[in-house]
């Protein structure tokens, strides 16, 4: 780790140090069912859960 301990700097497996691929999403990005917006990822249904978001796109028919 490094000394901020948020991420790790290099990393070893089998003997070999490799530098660590490091993926950050920025938060606009991240879509949230009940925040009012039917974005692409979401879905209508009858629920709210991982198939489908009633909140934000309502029901399907």
């Amino acid at each position: 780790m490094d000394a901020s301990k948020t991420f790790y700097e290099s990393c070893t497996w089998n003997g070999l140090t490799y530098r660590p691929l490091t993926t950050r999403m920025d938060k606009r990005n991240l879509y949230k069912c009940g925040d009012g917006i039917c974005q692409p990822t979401e879905v209508c249904g009858e629920k709210n859960d991982s198939l489908s978001c009633k909140d934000d796109c309502g029901t399907c028919g």
